[in-house]
């Protein structure tokens, strides 16, 4: 049992929301996207990716959501994503402002998610533009994000509180 001891949590400023997702409930979780979402390959590389941002990364959704093409990062084996400011989004505080690596390995499947949402970002906004949002799409000509970006929070939620059967797990959890 952990000792609370040394964290003042009486004083009820701080709010605690015990709870994690395992990597297998996270693996099942992928894959009920992957069955759900079949018929709309978009939305299920959108879900799968924010999904993957949060368990393997660490980053909240809105972070997921509004990463620009610039702020993911690979070199040889290793991938990190940039946290920062952008018109869309404004962090926090300056010290939400980071460097993520990738934690654990990725799989097959992680990989495919991520070389479906970088396909698309080329086909949306060329491989030469690195300042759009990744999750994107073209409306009347213009690159903006996906309209499914919306409602992805609140799907990711339902999606682990099926899987898991707890009516008390949020995507916030894949962080811990």
């Amino acid at each position: 049992s952990p000792d609370w001891s040394e964290l003042n949590i009486q004083d009820g400023t701080r709010h605690v929301s015990p709870g994690l997702l395992t990597e297998p409930e996270y693996h099942a979780c992928q894959s009920l996207i992957a069955k759900r979402w079949r018929g709309n390959p978009d939305e299920a590389a959108i879900l799968g990716f924010v999904l993957l941002a949060a368990f393997r990364f660490g980053l909240r959704a809105q972070e997921a959501i509004q990463l620009r093409r610039a702020d993911w990062c690979e070199h040889d084996d290793w991938l990190w994503i940039r946290v920062q400011n952008n018109r869309q989004r404004h962090l926090k505080s300056s010290a939400s402002r980071r460097l993520v690596p990738c934690i654990g390995e990725l799989d097959t499947t992680e990989r495919s998610i991520i070389t479906a949402i970088l396909s698309r970002y080329e086909i949306m906004a060329g491989d030469n533009d690195q300042s759009k949002m990744l999750l994107c799409e073209l409306n009347d000509g213009k690159v903006g994000l996906h309209k499914a970006c919306q409602i992805v929070p609140q799907t990711l939620i339902n999606i682990i509180r099926e899987v898991t059967g707890s009516s008390t797990l949020t995507l916030h959890h894949c962080r811990h």
